[in-house]
This record gives structure tokens, sequence and C-alpha cells, in this order.
């Protein structure tokens, strides 16, 4: 075998591997986080975050950070709260304190 046939076979042979290992550390890693941490976080959860062009990792840090201090909330509310406050959340603690004010109104 011709030295730049075998250098161009193993080119397309790493990028055909290394794509596919990209793309799943892309929607796992989240994911596996989030299970990690105890958080019910559904793959198409990640997705459409990742679709609508969502900092899945801030809001998946104050969602986790809100179920260990004992708020009980789900990722769409979070994801919301991010969505209607955008201008004002820099930081997961900023989100947090964003849901936990959004938590208070709506039940007083």
């Amino acid at each position: 075998m011709h030295p730049a046939t075998a250098f161009v076979l193993g080119f397309l042979t790493c990028l055909l591997t290394l794509v596919p290992l990209a793309m799943l550390w892309w929607l796992f890693g989240p994911w596996f986080r989030a299970f990690l941490s105890g958080g019910q976080v559904s793959l198409f959860s990640i997705v459409g975050m990742r679709v609508r062009g969502s900092p899945v990792s801030l809001i998946l840090d104050a969602y986790l950070a809100l179920l260990h201090g004992g708020q009980k909330v789900r990722l769409a509310q979070v994801e919301s709260a991010f969505l209607a406050h955008r201008a004002k959340v820099f930081t997961s603690a900023d989100l947090v304190e964003v849901v936990k004010a959004n938590v208070e109104q709506a039940s007083g």
C-alpha cells in the first residue's frame, strides 16, 4: 500500500471514530452528571435545550443545586426561568435565586 493511501485511510478511520465519540460525550456527559447527582433528566431534554440554544451546563448546575437544597423543581421550570430572565442570569447561583423567587411567588 502506498504511504499516502495509508495516511488517508488512517486519517479517515480516526475521524470516523472521534466524531461519534465526541457526539456521545456531548449528549451523554450532562445526562451522566445529572444521573450521578440524583437528578431526573432525559436525553430528549438535553437535546431540546441544545436545539433551543440554552446553556445546558448552567441550567443543569442550577437544577442540581436546587434539588440538593431540598427544592422540588423540574428541569423545565429551571430552563423556563432562565429563558424568562436571561439578561439577569450569569451564573448558576443567579439562576437558583430566580427559580426560588418564582417558586415562592407561585406558592404564596
